[in-house]
């Protein structure tokens, strides 16, 4: 880690600074990405740190979204800032480990996807109620394991001005789909000349309940095709 990130000063809510070195010494070291780095704590929580001071709107968003409880989404514990006192700089984020497990969406009961689907499309419509975009969603920001199908990382999502469920929705819807495909052609070891296939497939459903009427949704694709 660079000294500088070392160096920063980062704040609970409570306003108790965190000691970085300490963290970085104690617990393990999940990964780096564009906005800073991640530790696993000994009690499976992660914190996660910028190696920047953020914005004073990641902060009020974050802050905001903590207190939504949103079906389907990583629980936050804390949100950091980089000032202790007086208007606060998103500083990083404190949350519950969701373990990552690997899942072949398409052999699993269609009870567990259209579950998780609802819940997911539930949390879009929670967050467009109350005027916040999702943004930055992608499936890199999914955690699938065989509890359940979680989203996570909300640093980019953005307030709107309105009601901005039709949006989140279509996003959502989107994203989704691009998990389905990515499952798909990863289990079955398939070329991407199948990936039109199966979305002008997907693109066709009009409703989670199509897939209830099947085992799994490799049964609904030999319907489908």
């Amino acid at each position: 880690m660079d000294t500088n990130v070392k160096n920063l000063k980062v704040y609970t809510s409570s306003l108790e600074e965190l000691n970085v070195p300490k963290i970085e010494r104690e617990s393990k070291f999940l990964g780096a990405g564009c906005l800073g780095f991640a530790y696993l704590t000994k009690d499976n929580k992660v914190i996660k740190l910028l190696d920047r001071p953020g914005t004073r709107r990641q902060y009020e968003l974050l802050s905001f979204i903590k207190n939504l409880e949103l079906p389907n989404a990583y629980h936050i514990h804390d949100v950091l800032s980089n000032k202790k006192n007086g208007i606060k700089s998103y500083g990083g984020i404190i949350y519950e480990y969701i373990n990552k497990e690997k899942v072949n969406l398409w052999e699993m009961p269609s009870s567990f996807i259209v579950e998780n689907f609802k819940k997911l499309f539930a949390q879009a419509i929670i967050l467009g109620h109350n005027c916040v975009l999702i943004d930055d969603l992608h499936i890199g920001n999914i955690i699938v394991n065989h509890d359940s199908i979680t989203t996570i990382d909300f640093d980019e999502y953005y307030f709107d001005l309105k009601n901005v469920t039709s949006s989140n929705i279509e996003k959502m819807r989107q994203v989704l789909m691009d998990l389905l495909i990515f499952n798909y052609l990863v289990y079955n070891n398939e070329k991407d000349k199948n990936k039109d296939l199966i979305t002008n497939n997907l693109k066709k459903v009009k409703s989670l309940g199509e897939f209830s009427n099947y085992r799994n949704l490799n049964n609904w694709l030999k319907k489908a095709n």
